[in-house]
């Protein structure tokens, strides 16, 4: 009776490992991909933020437009 009941807890409990490793490294893809695409797109942001400053130095009006489109962007990475 102990060894067969022994044996089903060891099982179950290998059954659970298994699936608890499983289950953290989908998150640590999950993670990892979300991180390279919020990487990528900040590149590219920054990318387009720097060619935006250049025009919004010579106006003084679109300096608040800058400070709307920086909180979408904060909303977006969380």
């Amino acid at each position: 009776m102990y060894n067969s009941i022994n044996e089903r807890t060891a099982i179950m409990m290998m059954m659970m490992m298994m699936m608890m490793m499983m289950m953290m490294m989908m998150m640590m893809m999950m993670m990892m991909m979300m991180m390279m695409k919020r990487r990528r797109r900040r590149r590219r942001r920054r990318r387009r933020r720097r060619r935006r400053r250049k025009k919004k130095k010579k106006k003084k009006k679109k300096k608040k437009k800058k400070k709307k489109k920086k909180k979408k962007k904060k909303k977006k990475k969380d």
